[in-house]
């Protein structure tokens, strides 16, 4: 998390500085697992450190990272999946790769169908606003933003604010 704030204050070198830390620390340790609280797993942490660069705008680096995390770990905590394949078609449409984008948002939007996840709710949104902007140079583009307004929209519940008594 220090990577990340890091990283939103543009400060590269520090940045990689903590994600080495953190590294080395996730390597070291081995929490207990517990019934409560889903592993912080190496999908977690590959997801946090791709997350990171992306922002800082290592592009390159991101999709190394989640090209491997998508690819080698399919399956498993489906949130997890999910979010490490959002985030690599947030880095396709950097580099211009929007079919692929699309085919592999579409993938996840089928995969996340019926979780209630406010992170994945809005991550589609960040998505939808990305490729916006190519819908006239890709003909793939409009279906699929049609679909995520729907996928949203079924899902907005997830972002109401609880009853109050």
């Amino acid at each position: 998390m220090q990577a990340r704030g890091l990283a939103a204050a543009g400060l590269i070198a520090d940045c990689h500085a903590s994600l080495q830390r953190a590294e080395s620390a996730f390597a070291e340790a081995a929490p207990a697992p517990t019934e409560w609280l889903s592993p912080f797993d190496r999908t977690s942490f590959d997801i946090e450190s791709a997350r990171c660069l992306l922002r800082l705008g290592d592009v390159t680096a991101a999709l190394r990272i989640l090209n491997g995390n998508v690819a080698e770990r399919p399956g498993g905590r489906v949130r997890s999946q999910a979010l490490a394949r959002m985030l690599l078609a947030t880095a396709l449409v950097g580099q211009a790769r929007i079919e692929e984008a699309c085919d592999l948002t579409h993938q996840t939007v089928e995969l996340t169908h019926g979780l209630g996840s406010a992170v994945v709710l809005d991550q589609l949104r960040h998505l939808a606003l990305l490729l916006r902007s190519h819908a006239v140079r890709c003909p793939d583009v409009p279906q699929l933003l049609d679909r995520l307004r729907d996928a949203i929209r079924e899902r907005r519940w997830v972002a109401l604010p609880l009853p109050t008594a």
